[in-house]
């Protein structure tokens, strides 16, 4: 199994200034009253097995699958209609570092453990409530903690599902089959992916931001 960004070209439509209602042609507004920019985004992953696209993480299952394979992610990530101060608003959190181990268990059915130690916090908030109205020291909530915690392991359940029912060994499960369960590799090697299960153990850990006003 193998992946890598997918790359996609996108169209962003840029308006010229300077018509001020003259009476272009159809033909003539096409050519000269709009400027056509592209932009490229790298925030999905395509997923292959021997060679063959097999499927893609979206962009939230992509972040969050970075997040078990680098320690310095220094990333973004958003939620949206979390209680700040008994107000609903949508914030930006930047997630600075992870701490990751991974595990394979074979009691009673072959378990896959991921293991995260996420560190967070504010980056930015909407406009209804911005960062700076916060406290003198912005800290993250238990609240929304416990919101980042539950996305990111949802997200992690969502990909083990997904590339495990694409027959892709995204978390490379034979390999720590072979490496750690010799004696029991044969017996699991061929269905693994079909019978593990996987268990998400995540840790958020909010990290003050001082304020600049």
């Amino acid at each position: 199994c193998s992946y890598m960004p997918l790359i996609r070209k996108k169209k962003v439509q840029k308006t010229a200034k300077g018509n001020q209602g003259s009476a272009l042609t159809a033909a003539e507004e096409g050519q000269t009253g709009t400027e056509e920019n592209y932009v490229f985004d790298a925030t999905q992953t395509v997923v292959f097995q021997n060679g063959i696209k097999k499927c893609v993480l979206n962009e939230s299952e992509t972040l969050v699958f970075n997040l078990t394979q680098r320690k310095n992610v220094d990333t973004y990530f958003p939620l949206e209609e979390v209680s700040i101060e008994g107000k609903p608003a949508d914030v930006l959190l930047h997630l600075s570092d992870s701490d990751r181990s991974f595990s394979l268990d074979l009691h009673a059915k072959p378990t896959f453990t991921i293991r995260l130690t996420v560190y967070c916090q504010f980056e930015d908030v909407d406009k209804n409530l911005p960062v700076s109205e916060l406290t003198p020291v912005q800290e993250v909530s238990e609240e929304i903690l416990e919101e980042l915690k539950k996305k990111i392991e949802d997200v992690l359940k969502e990909i083990f599902r997904k590339t495990g029912d694409a027959g892709c060994d995204l978390f490379r499960l034979k390999e720590k089959l072979y490496k750690f369960h010799f004696p029991h590799y044969r017996e699991y090697e061929d269905d693994l992916l079909l019978y593990a299960d996987m268990k998400a153990e995540i840790k958020v850990v909010g990290e003050r931001k001082l304020s600049t006003s």
